[in-house]
């Protein structure tokens, strides 16, 4: 059975450690591939994609 007030602390550690990631993530991109390396890491058509969907 779930006690209520403990679930606030049931998520905390996934919480945590996806920030985690995600701000390694953010880091790497920055500082190993660049900010112009990452512009190359794109999809080709993903300018196309870009035009067409900032409509929406």
């Amino acid at each position: 059975m779930t006690n209520i007030r403990n679930a606030a602390y049931a998520a905390l550690p996934l919480r945590v450690s996806l920030g985690a990631r995600f701000l390694a993530h953010g880091l790497l991109k920055v500082f190993v591939f660049t900010l112009p390396g990452t512009a190359k890491l794109a999809l080709p058509h993903s300018r196309w994609v870009f035009l067409n969907l900032r409509w929406i």
